[in-house]
């Protein structure tokens, strides 16, 4: 988490686990970062599978701080949804 007054200074990237090749890996389709959040939009993978997705960024204050989320693919199409 950021700390009262600490931004985002750099997006370092997000990693994917277990990382396969599209279409059966889950592939990362837009990254965003703004002052104060990072994200992503992801597509394909298999239905069923966990992936672990990490984000991971540099703050003003010089930390590198990491987050991870785990995501099954249910092999149902979202429109319209938002994380």
């Amino acid at each position: 988490h950021l700390r009262d007054g600490e931004l985002v200074a750099e997006d370092l990237g997000w990693s994917i686990v277990p990382r396969q090749d599209p279409p059966a890996g889950l592939e990362i389709l837009v990254m965003s970062s703004t002052g104060s959040t990072t994200g992503l939009t992801v597509g394909a993978g298999t239905p069923g599978h966990l992936y672990v997705l990490t984000g991971t960024i540099l703050t003003t204050d010089n930390r590198v701080v990491s987050h991870a989320v785990a995501l099954r693919v249910s092999g149902e199409t979202l429109t319209g949804a938002e994380t």
